[in-house]
């Protein structure tokens, strides 16, 4: 099997961290369209969240729970071209 180097995983994989408002908000600067995000609340116990391209927005899988999958059209509303919304 082949492998390639990454020269600069940051085109691949980054964090972004942010104080919640509630309200609705881009969150940029991951330096590409991301095809899987990964939501936790890091100020209170709640579920983890992971939504991808391939299930589509309103699917999430909650990696920390028995019963992983469910619907929500309230979390992620859109996947852009440098973070989501």
């Amino acid at each position: 099997m082949a492998y390639t180097t990454i020269n600069k995983s940051t085109l691949h994989f980054n964090t972004l961290t942010w104080t919640g408002t509630g309200s609705s908000n881009a969150r940029t600067g991951l330096g590409f369209q991301p095809d899987w995000v990964w939501l936790k609340n890091r100020g209170a116990t709640s579920n983890h969240h992971v939504v991808d391209v391939v299930r589509g927005i309103t699917k999430e899988l909650r990696p920390n729970l028995n019963n992983t999958e469910a619907t929500d059209d309230q979390l992620i509303t859109a996947f852009g071209t440098d973070g989501f919304t």
